[in-house]
């Protein structure tokens, strides 16, 4: 992202830290919460993030704050793909953990669509999606889901 940006990797993270890590006034993408709240109702909901854990208590506030559940939050700094084992689906906006999370048998990919992850293309590996909706109708068409319990 700092390259798509034109500033160096160390001032694009401290961008990050400071305006995005720290806040909890970030906006929810369109129906995030309604079709998340919807899979909650069904199948469990793990967040695998990759911000550092001294940002927890501000990740839960946002949460609670525009309503979406989850069951679990795990932190993972670098490389999500290696507590990805035991899920049905993984969605991120990052393509590298796509590739990454590829490697794992039968779990299914989904990339939401960003201007950030749109220069390649690779085929058959993932499912492209651009709306929690379409998420949520790939999720829900999918049979022999593991049950939330």
């Amino acid at each position: 992202m700092h390259e798509i940006l034109g500033v160096s990797s160390h001032s694009f993270a401290a961008n990050i830290f400071k305006n995005v890590l720290t806040k909890i006034d970030h906006p929810v993408i369109k129906n995030a919460h309604y079709y998340i709240n919807k899979f909650g109702e069904r199948h469990k909901i793990v967040i695998v993030t990759a911000r550092p854990k001294k940002f927890n208590k501000i990740t839960k506030e946002w949460f609670k704050l525009h309503k979406i559940r989850y069951d679990k939050l795990i932190n993972i700094e670098k490389d999500k793909h290696v507590v990805l084992e035991k899920f049905d689906f993984f969605i991120d906006d990052h393509l590298g953990e796509i590739i990454l999370a590829s490697s794992i048998v039968g779990l299914k990919l989904l990339l939401f669509d960003q201007p950030w992850n749109k220069s390649r293309n690779i085929k058959k590996i993932f499912t492209r999606v651009k709306t929690w909706k379409e998420i949520y109708s790939i999720i829900e068409s999918t049979k022999n889901l593991k049950k939330h319990s």
